[in-house]
C-alpha cells in the first residue's frame, strides 16, 4: 500500500470492475494488522482516498465506506489512521463484533461476541478523533459463537475454554466457531436474538448515527417455514 504505482494499478481495476458490474460503491474490510504512523498505515489512507475520487469521477453518485474495528484504540494491531480514513470516504461500518478477538485478561472464558457496553465504548474512541455521528454505522453481528466448555463454575457462570493465541495474545475466540443466527435460535433460552440486537439499534438511533448494519444479511432462516418468516421479520424489525 505505500507503492503509489501499485496503488494506482489496483484502483483502476476495482473502479473498472464496479462500473462493469453496475454497483453503486465500494467497500473496504482490511483487517491486517499496521503499525501507528508506519508507511503502510498512510498508504491505506492514500489507497481509499485514490480509490473515492477515481470512482466518483466515474459515478459521481458512488458511496465508498470503510469497516474499521469496534474501537480505535489499535485493536489486534489495527493501528490506522482512522481521522484520514473517515475524512476520505463516506461511511466507517463499525464492526461491533468480534469483541474478544484478544482477551487479555484471565480467566480464558467464553464471553459477549457484541457487548452493548463495548459497542458505546468503541463509538466513544471514534467521537473522540472527531469523527461526526453522520459518518459511523454501527455494524451488528447476525452470528455468535460456539465454544466447547473445559470447565462450567455455575455460581458465576464461567464457561472455561481452549487457549487459542492470537496476533501475541494468549486467549481469543478463535477457540469457537461462528454460528449464523439462522442457526442458533435453537440454542438461546433466556432472550432471543432480536433482544439481543434491539439495545444496539437503540443506541445507534440515541446517538444520531449514520445508521446500523450487520454481518451479514444472508446469516438467516430465508426458508419458506413459518420459523423462517418469524425469524425475519423479527430481525429486520429491529434495524433502523
Amino acid at each position: 500500500m505505500a507503492n503509489s504505482t501499485a496503488r494506482a494499478e489496483w484502483v483502476a481495476t476495482q473502479v473498472d470492475d464496479v462500473v462493469q458490474k453496475g454497483l453503486d460503491g465500494f467497500n473496504f474490510d482490511f483487517e491486517d494488522p499496521l503499525d501507528p504512523d508506519s508507511p503502510e498505515s498512510h498508504g491505506y489512507t492514500a489507497l481509499v482516498k485514490e480509490l473515492r475520487e477515481a470512482l466518483l469521477a466515474a459515478l459521481p453518485a458512488a458511496q465508498v465506506s470503510v469497516d474499521v474495528a469496534w474501537s480505535a484504540a489499535g485493536i489486534d494491531g489495527r493501528f490506522y489512521d482512522y481521522t484520514g480514513l473517515a475524512a476520505n470516504s463516506d461511511l466507517l461500518f463499525v464492526m461491533a463484533y468480534d469483541e474478544m478477538s484478544q482477551i487479555w485478561d484471565e480467566p480464558c472464558n467464553a464471553r459477549p461476541n457484541s457487548n452493548l457496553t463495548y459497542a458505546e465504548e468503541g463509538i466513544m474512541t471514534y467521537q473522540a478523533l472527531g469523527i461526526e455521528n453522520s459518518k459511523l454505522v454501527l455494524g451488528l453481528p447476525w452470528y455468535g459463537y460456539v465454544y466447547r466448555c473445559i470447565e462450567y463454575f455455575p455460581d458465576n457462570e464461567t464457561c472455561l475454554i481452549e487457549e487459542i493465541p492470537f496476533r501475541g495474545c494468549p486467549c481469543s475466540d478463535a477457540a469457537g466457531r461462528q454460528y449464523e443466527y439462522r442457526l442458533l435460535q435453537d440454542l438461546l433460552r433466556e432472550r432471543n436474538l432480536t433482544e439481543l440486537l434491539l439495545d444496539k439499534t437503540t443506541y445507534a438511533r440515541s446517538e444520531g448515527l449514520a445508521g446500523a448494519g450487520m454481518w451479514a444479511a444472508n446469516f438467516l432462516d430465508y426458508s419458506d417455514t413459518p420459523e423462517g418468516q418469524m425469524q425475519r421479520d423479527a430481525m429486520w424489525g429491529v434495524m433502523p
